[in-house]
């Protein structure tokens, strides 16, 4: 194989390699819509979801088509059926799904068309769509589904079924709750005393913030205790093995596991996903614009002072020079479970680095103008005087690390920079093999010149 043709094979593979590291992503982003396998169409609508005015009008003879036995069977959290039985005078030839899905009173309402394959032509006609639960993101349990179903026969009428409510419950359990303030708890398996323990932390958790970062609920919340970090992520079918809990802003709720080795922990991820939420009513819509430092530092912060591991994890990275940069943390924390660990702590020493170099009024002011529309180097700069690039350096300066800019980047330009070395190496590795077997036949062809001189005057003596 010549040199070019490894050098396009060893593109080839980078490619492959890199492309792998991104699809992830892009997948996750787009995620929603692989609704658009089922032939999604998407309405937004102000309207209270209960209403029937987003349905298009129903056309002909609509006593001609009638629906009956509409239900819903489902396996929680994977998949549910919708059927419905259809009488008519004329063959059915198509139907659909209306649905919304309803959330917190501040988002817009988003209804849904689903089609559904008629694979029967004829006057009577049993449907069922199978419907994967997973094509709605994450959700708590029971989160209302609003539908209406949409039939249509050869001869052009259309008839719209009533409204259907589908309350999507986790049934495999026996539930008890327990409401306390603005808090609800649900839970099985696990001792009224933890309840009580984990409602005792939220209150003063909430009293924390509120007294330091002006964050207060005032939203009623409902809270899935699950007894198990297994028994969580099955109901969630989260395959990242260390999420112990997840706050649903849109839906006002919040999951969490539990383990009776570990109260302590889970007692801290509580206060931490109920500030979640607490700070998304603060933001309202601009909460997608406060980078993941900033929430994730206040919801830990809520959590109480930072612990020893906590802080001998910053201690170790910043001799290592292996810190992240402020900006390097306003997305997504990382996937490998040190490397978020080390995101937590520093999004929480973020956060009191701000407190303390002007109190929680200059926060709260910086949360207002983001809340407001401005972006957050903008806000910093505003209050603080300073931009992400900015803080850094005063962060490192104030805990004692070494300067330079020896900071952990995104994973994708660690991931980029490692496949560089490697084609670098092999570039050159490759070289030095070409040179070596050129060597080889050089010296190869001089020996057999050399035995053959040698035979002509063996020969010539002769």
């Amino acid at each position: 194989m010549t040199l070019t043709k490894r050098y396009i094979l060893l593109l080839f593979f980078a490619l492959i390699i890199i492309f792998s590291f991104t699809m992830p992503h892009i997948a996750s982003a787009y995620s929603y819509h692989s609704q658009e396998i089922y032939q999604v169409e998407q309405y937004e609508s102000p309207k209270d979801p209960l209403a029937l005015d987003f349905l298009p009008e129903a056309k002909g003879d609509t006593d001609s088509i009638n629906l009956s036995y509409i239900r819903i069977g489902y396996t929680y959290p994977t998949h549910a059926v919708f059927m419905v039985d259809i009488n008519s005078q004329n063959p059915i030839v198509s139907a659909a799904i209306y649905y919304s899905i309803e959330k917190s009173s501040s988002l817009p309402v988003v209804y849904s068309k689903m089609n559904v394959a008629v694979n029967t032509f004829g006057t009577f006609v049993e449907l069922q769509h199978f419907f994967p639960l997973s094509s709605l993101g994450s959700f708590p349990p029971n989160t209302v589904m609003n539908y209406w179903w949409e039939v249509s026969d050869i001869a052009g009428n259309t008839v719209y079924s009533s409204q259907g409510i589908f309350v999507i419950k986790d049934t495999r359990h026996d539930w008890q709750s327990k409401t306390e303030g603005y808090i609800t708890i649900y839970w099985y398996n696990s001792s009224e005393k933890l309840i009580d323990d984990f409602l005792k932390a939220t209150q003063n958790g909430f009293k924390r913030v509120s007294k330091n970062l002006g964050i207060d609920m005032t939203i009623d919340v409902r809270l899935y205790i699950y007894p198990s970090y297994g028994a969580l992520r099955e109901a969630l079918n989260a395959s990242v093995s260390w999420v112990g809990g997840i706050a649903f802003h849109e839906y006002n709720a919040m999951m969490m596991g539990c383990s009776d080795n570990n109260v302590a922990w889970d007692r801290d991820t509580l206060v931490h996903e109920l500030t979640h939420l607490a700070t998304r009513q603060l933001a309202g819509n601009a909460y997608a614009r406060i980078p993941t430092w900033l929430s994730e530092g206040i919801s830990v912060y809520a959590e109480g002072p930072l612990s020893s591991d906590r802080r001998a994890l910053i201690d170790s990275a910043k001799w290592d020079r292996t810190l992240f940069s402020v900006n390097a943390l306003s997305s997504p924390f990382p996937s490998v479970e040190s490397m978020a660990r080390l995101a937590y702590a520093q999004s929480y020493s973020f956060v009191e680095f701000l407190i303390k170099n002007g109190g929680s009024n200059k926060l709260q002011q910086m949360l207002a103008l983001i809340k407001q529309g401005t972006n957050i180097d903008d806000a910093l700069m505003d209050i603080y005087g300073f931009n992400m690039e900015g803080m850094t350096m005063k962060w490192f300066k104030s805990i004692g690390a070494p300067q330079g800019g020896f900071v952990i980047r995104p994973m994708y330009i660690i991931t980029a920079t490692v496949l560089l070395a490697a084609m670098v190496s092999f570039i050159i590795l490759s070289g030095a093999r070409r040179n070596n077997e050129e060597l080889q036949v050089v010296l190869q062809t001089d020996i057999q010149v050399s035995d053959d001189d040698m035979l002509l005057e063996e020969d010539d003596d002769e």
